[in-house]
């Protein structure tokens, strides 16, 4: 069992710390990506990734003392509008299929989004953040615990994919480019239909107040 003061010094660690800068890093960019080309946001993602993964394999390894868990912070409409908004962004680059195991045969191709790995990862950093903002020790505790499990189980994987589509994307032969649809893509096979995305709602209001 942990005394108070081994999980103080876990708590403050110099690895919590640089944790906390490059998960703030990484939400301030998902924030500001909207106003952002594709082509410089992937290559924001290409050098943060890296360092977010290093970062979280150094967290320290705690046990959980909190019997309910940590309050949760981003509301599903937070998220909802942050994943459109990256999926408007991305565009054609969003969608890539998931390769768990080459070899093997399956029924449909599984299909993934670089949005949602992304706004997965940004919802688990940006409750992180939040409760070292406000929370007692044994909240901040209790964060690093959640986070680490759920990089290990869960999003880890989720920064891994989108990292390996990333690479790929600013290595092909085709440079990125940042207009915000390109027709009869391989990876969009028809067109979107974004007339109900919060980010599209939102641009259509101000487009409406200017006329």
């Amino acid at each position: 069992m942990s005394t108070e003061k081994e999980s103080e010094d876990k708590i403050y660690s110099t690895e919590v710390i640089d944790f906390i800068k490059i998960s703030n890093d990484f939400c301030k960019l998902v924030e500001n990506s909207f106003s952002m080309k594709r082509s410089g946001l992937l290559k924001e993602l290409q050098l943060l990734l890296p360092l977010l993964y290093i970062r979280s394999m150094k967290l320290p390894v705690v046990e959980s003392v909190l019997e309910d868990g940590n309050e949760k912070f981003v509301t599903e409409e937070q998220y909802e509008g942050l994943k459109s908004g990256l999926a408007l962004k991305l565009g054609y680059l969003d969608d890539y299929p998931e390769v768990i195991d080459p070899g093997a045969m399956y029924d449909s191709p599984v299909t993934c989004s670089l949005s949602e790995d992304l706004a997965d990862i940004f919802q688990e950093l940006k409750d992180f953040l939040t409760l070292f903002q406000i929370g007692t020790n044994e909240m901040m505790n209790d964060a690093i615990w959640e986070t680490r499990m759920n990089f290990d189980n869960y999003w880890g994987q989720k920064l891994l994919n989108g990292l390996r589509m990333i690479h790929k994307d600013l290595n092909a032969e085709e440079p990125v480019n940042d207009e915000e649809t390109i027709p009869d893509s391989p990876r969009e096979e028809e067109q979107r239909d974004t007339s109900s995305w919060f980010v599209t709602k939102r641009q259509n209001e101000l487009r409406d107040g200017d006329l």
